[in-house]
């Protein structure tokens, strides 16, 4: 069985999906991509990408929760790239511009709180890594003790860095349908 959040026609649970992509390149520093409908990781431009979702409330979904995986969908990826996914313990706001000045940016988390490391790179342990060579969906198994510390509202989502690889393209929240961020949830009856 599986328990799906995001913003996809399908997902079980909608209206829960967060993200952004923050540019440390000089000229967008400032810039919020929150609206953007691809969330992109460059290593050369310095481009990473923040996923969260809003379980606070969740209910434990009956039965043994056996796996949790975070899904993307690649729309456009130039060579093998090679992600890992890291929790951001810092709260950030989405924004609701593309390429225009608004936070969360590469300098700043929220309006009022600049990020304690620029672009969002926390010194937290990696969660899992996954590599990307083609278009479509693709993943990374995270923690199962993650879906408790967000459900009880005390995590900020989930920060992707670039580690290998020249630049990959994901669909966001505000993508296509099919192509949109989703968390997902194996549950054992």
């Amino acid at each position: 069985l599986y328990v799906t959040f995001g913003e996809d026609s399908t997902a079980d649970r909608r209206g829960v999906t967060r993200d952004t992509y923050l540019s440390g390149s000089t000229l967008e520093v400032g810039f919020n991509y929150g609206d953007d409908n691809r969330l992109q990781l460059e290593r050369d431009e310095d481009k990473n990408a923040l996923v969260a979702f809003d379980l606070a409330g969740a209910a434990q979904p009956a039965g043994t929760l056996v796996g949790l995986r975070l899904e993307l969908f690649v729309i456009e990826a130039e060579s093998a790239v090679t992600i890992e996914a890291r929790e951001q313990p810092q709260g950030w706001d989405e924004g609701n511009v593309d390429g225009a000045p608004g936070v969360a940016n590469w300098t700043q988390a929220t309006l009022a709180t600049a990020w304690t490391s620029p672009g969002a790179t926390p010194a937290t342990p990696v969660l899992g890594t996954f590599v990307v060579s083609q278009l479509g969906r693709a993943g990374v198994a995270l923690p199962l003790v993650l879906f408790d510390r967000w459900r009880n509202g005390t995590g900020a989502g989930g920060w992707l860095p670039l580690v290998s690889g020249d630049e990959v393209r994901f669909g966001s929240r505000e993508g296509a349908d099919g192509q949109r961020p989703r968390l997902v949830l194996s549950v054992q009856p």
